[in-house]
């Protein structure tokens, strides 16, 4: 008997071979069933855009034919208006005209605004609370901190303000002792007859001028002073820069000069106001009395016979 060879693998190979090639014509027929049916949509919507893009097209066509007709029929009444009417009529309907166009560029601005203030509030009312709430916390948070800047500014220029007018009154109180310091107080001339003589020392260029030098039997110090006679028999003295003395040597002069018959009378220029007061000191200590007269740059001392009041002691 011949035995039946029962191979049940390789029926089974075949049959899930035969059903992938099934299941994978029918996807590629899906495919391109798809692809196909794309194609025809696209086909459609652009046809149905070149439709509606024609019919726009007609319709703003239209529109123009019909303002191009009735600005006509307004160009022709006018005409006609403007024939059947003398100079004046004509003035006035021209400028009706003008007022009227003036008055159409108007109300296009106001119907642009009036659009844009819609948009802006469409805009704003679709917007989300929660967002719009948001934004005006966030500009509320930005006005605050701008206030608080504006609060600490005004704050540091006040204090700012404060310091400089310490300072300003440290100052005044420093230059009010500044200016005490150098007032020089002097007492009032004695009541009593002068029975001394006076000595003249002109201080002028930082220096000590005597207009008699003691060194020389008291003659006039032609070393250091210009003595210029004049027309009536006085003399006009002026101080030579660089020929004066300092007061170490005028300490030796000193020493020549009686303290009892004759006091000391200066005569002091405006550049050498502290030589004078080194000079005053030195007197007084060598136990002479001073006067003192301010000269002017312009000033001279004279020598004079006629009878004449120095400056008194102090």
């Amino acid at each position: 008997m011949k035995l039946r060879d029962d191979n049940s693998g390789d029926s089974l190979w075949l049959l899930l071979d035969t059903i992938c090639n099934a299941f994978g014509g029918m996807l590629l027929i899906a495919i391109l069933f798809a692809l196909f049916s794309s194609q025809v949509r696209v086909v459609q919507d652009a046809g149905r855009l070149v439709a509606l893009n024609t019919e726009l097209q007609e319709r703003r066509i239209a529109l123009a034919q019909h303002d191009l007709e009735l600005a006509q029929q307004v160009n022709a009444q006018q005409q006609a208006l403007l024939a059947n009417s003398d100079l004046a009529t004509r003035v006035r309907l021209v400028a009706e005209r003008d007022a009227l166009r003036n008055d159409a560029e108007v109300l296009r601005g106001n119907t642009t605004r009036l659009n844009a203030s819609l948009l802006d509030l469409s805009n704003t009312t679709q917007q989300d609370p929660e967002d719009r709430l948001k934004e005006l916390r966030t500009q509320l948070d930005s006005e605050r901190r701008a206030k608080t800047n504006q609060e600490n500014n005004l704050a540091a220029a006040r204090q700012n303000l404060q310091r400089l007018q310490t300072r300003l009154t440290d100052l005044q109180n420093q230059a009010k002792t500044e200016r005490q310091e150098h007032v020089l107080k002097l007492r009032l001339p004695r009541e009593t007859t002068q029975s001394k003589t006076s000595f003249s020392v002109m201080i002028r260029y930082g220096q000590l001028y005597f207009v008699h030098d003691p060194s020389d039997s008291f003659n006039h110090n032609t070393s250091a002073l210009t003595f210029e006679p004049q027309d009536d028999d006085d003399i006009k003295v002026k101080p030579i820069r660089g020929r004066g003395i300092d007061i170490r040597a005028a300490v030796k002069l000193l020493r020549a000069i009686s303290n009892q018959d004759s006091y000391i009378v200066c005569w002091v220029y405006g550049d050498s106001f502290h030589i004078f007061n080194q000079f005053k000191q030195l007197v007084t200590n060598s136990g002479f009395e001073y006067g003192w007269t301010p000269m002017s740059p312009d000033n001279f001392l004279t020598l004079t016979k006629h009878k004449v009041h120095s400056p008194p002691p102090l």
